[in-house]
């Protein structure tokens, strides 16, 4: 008589407790915010902030201005921006904040990425030039060395950071506590 066959050993699965994969889901987005503000801080700033007009919203003016571009008086409507490379048109789309689904159309959206594009090389350029619409033109060299100032981040900016860490975090939780519901259903079978 044989005797009978031990059944296989079980398989060890090893599992982080929920606090440290919360832990390490916080600092990873602590890790990525910082990347972003440090990415942020670095571009090169003009210190200006454009709006719409509020007499008519197809047309861009200066809301804010200083440092190197306080020259602008607020208020100035302007028509275009350029550099020695290239020049370009100021239409309202360049000020959108968000492309969501407020662009109309999917040429909008599609031309949205190549405008911020070109006004990014614009900006990185030694001296930018801003015409008005009565043709006065404003150079401005943007601050390349110190970077653009915290305080003149906007608030949508510092809610962006707040909403993608807080939606990263609940779905680090549902991983963290409910690992067995990550899976992806696809539906009956």
């Amino acid at each position: 008589m044989t005797s009978p066959t031990p059944p296989p050993p079980a398989t060890a699965h090893f599992r982080l407790p929920p606090i440290s994969i919360l832990a390490i889901a916080l600092a990873i987005g602590v890790t990525v915010i910082s990347l972003v503000i440090l990415a942020t801080h670095r571009q090169p700033w003009l210190g200006l902030r454009l709006g719409l007009s509020p007499e008519n919203p197809e047309h861009i003016i200066a809301v804010h201005t200083e440092g190197p571009a306080k020259a602008i008086p607020t208020g100035t409507r302007l028509t275009t921006v350029s550099s020695a490379a290239d020049t370009m048109e100021l239409t309202p789309l360049d000020l959108t904040i968000e492309p969501d689904g407020t662009m109309g159309t999917y040429r909008n959206y599609d031309l949205f990425p190549s405008r911020q594009d070109r006004l990014s090389r614009i900006q990185a350029a030694p001296q930018i030039t801003f015409t008005a619409a009565d043709g006065h033109a404003f150079t401005v060299t943007p601050d390349q060395e110190n970077g653009r100032p915290f305080s003149t981040l906007p608030a949508d900016f510092w809610a962006q950071l707040i909403v993608g860490n807080t939606a990263w975090l609940v779905s680090a939780s549902v991983f963290a506590f409910r690992p067995r519901e990550v899976r992806c259903h696809r539906g009956p079978h």
